[in-house]
């Protein structure tokens, strides 16, 4: 947390702002610091356009419903962003890499003798019944033309100390 700054949270979830407001306790944060909002991350409702110098929305796109749905809380997101500010999207699924991701979760689980047949078999059927959203990175290059307030987009690897199946496959963007 930074001095003198004003942060906002939102959470749908009653339990995970009731955690943070007891970290925050924990801490002796002044209640004016920090601002816990119960609600959708599309709900931008009392939120000035350009009050905020970043939006951060880490490790929860994967649990949007919908392209249309993310695209609707990026349009938020950038309308409450000043100008120079950013929007980080942190820990998003790679859909260039979902198959390769599948491949190495199986290759993991599998024994010697597998047929590598019944291998592919497995991969396509955890390709098909993924139900996560999962996005290209030319997805948020296209925002550039979609929403003339983005100048510029950068995506990033995901970084970790660790390198296995949850970081090998994400990337961030700014």
């Amino acid at each position: 947390l930074f001095p003198y700054t004003t942060l906002f949270r939102s959470d749908f979830s009653p339990a995970s702002l009731a955690y943070v407001r007891q970290q925050l306790a924990a801490l002796d944060r002044i209640d004016d610091e920090v601002v816990l909002l119960e609600r959708n991350a599309d709900d931008f409702r009392d939120i000035e356009p350009d009050s905020f110098d970043a939006v951060i929305l880490n490790s929860v796109v994967q649990y949007f419903p919908s392209v249309t749905y993310l695209l609707r809380v990026l349009e938020g997101a950038i309308r409450a962003t000043r100008s120079g500010g950013f929007v980080f999207v942190g820990d998003v699924r790679s859909l260039p890499l979902l198959e390769a991701f599948h491949t190495s979760v199986e290759l993991a689980k599998a024994c010697d003798a597998l047929p590598i047949e019944e291998l592919r078999q497995l991969i396509r059927k955890r390709v098909a019944d993924e139900e996560e959203l999962i996005l290209d990175p030319a997805f948020f290059e296209a925002l550039k033309e979609h929403l003339p307030q983005v100048s510029h987009v950068e995506i990033l690897p995901k970084r970790a100390r660790l390198l296995n199946e949850m970081t090998r496959f994400r990337y961030q963007v700014i």
